[in-house]
């Protein structure tokens, strides 16, 4: 499972473009600390890269205080992609998309 997963998976990296859009997830509806406006950022960096493949994709952050709110997770719908706050429900996600049988 750890090799279709890791196949699947894509770690995103943080660039000065990332930094620089961050500030705008600091303010307006979004409201996020630096570091957690970072991660967003980079997220939709990603995510809106042209050069990725279009498929449903799925944010897996256990921090549900700052990135459950209703703004992000209409944005992050926008772009295909769905927010899962904890591991149980990102891996049955991810094992619904490979196929593969729970445990």
């Amino acid at each position: 499972m750890r090799t279709r997963l890791l196949q699947c998976s894509d770690v995103v990296p943080v660039s000065g473009e990332v930094i620089a859009r961050a500030e705008t997830f600091q303010r307006g509806d979004f409201d996020l600390h630096f570091s957690d406006a970072v991660v967003l950022a980079s997220v939709m960096t990603h995510l809106e890269d042209a050069s990725q493949p279009r498929r449903d994709s799925f944010f897996l952050n256990r921090n549900k205080n700052d990135f459950a709110s209703t703004p992000i997770k209409n944005v992050l719908k926008q772009r295909h992609c769905e927010l899962k706050t904890t591991f149980d429900g990102g891996l049955e996600a991810i094992q619904d998309v490979l196929g593969a049988a729970p445990g």
